[in-house]
């Protein structure tokens, strides 16, 4: 079994509960690895204390993406219509453990595509706009 080394790497983003990597070998995918549990916010809520307690419900977590995602994939059936989801290659193992390994959606310029955080703040913007215009 090969082990993907990713920890001299530096992640190209990250997100509250895991760290992007480029692959080092196929720079058409991404590799997400859950973050350490003691790099995780310290807020008292119930999932940040879910997320520290109880490290299986994050892989969990990530097992539930996946099935959605074949889910999703499985349900389109027009032909020639791509699923809006990154694709999903299944899960690696690296020197800081499971890895989803994914596609890499780029820009037009080749830069990291943007998350769906920034597509809904373009949105409200555009709808903030259009509310004040009218």
């Amino acid at each position: 079994m090969t082990i993907i080394k990713l920890s001299d790497q530096q992640p190209i983003a990250a997100g509250r509960q895991r760290s992007m990597f480029l692959h080092p070998t196929d720079k058409t995918k991404l590799v997400k690895v859950l973050k350490p549990a003691e790099k995780l916010s310290k807020l008292r809520t119930f999932r940040s204390i879910t997320d520290r307690l109880i490290p299986a419900a994050r892989i969990r977590q990530i097992r539930k993406e996946y099935k959605e995602y074949q889910r999703v994939s499985a349900n389109i059936t027009t032909s020639g219509f791509a699923c809006p989801l990154a694709h999903m290659f299944g899960f690696i193992t690296t020197d800081m453990g499971i890895g989803s390994l994914t596609e890499r959606v780029v820009e037009v310029d080749g830069v990291l595509g943007k998350t769906t955080k920034n597509h809904l703040e373009i949105w409200y913007i555009y709808c903030a706009r259009c509310f004040i215009s009218e």
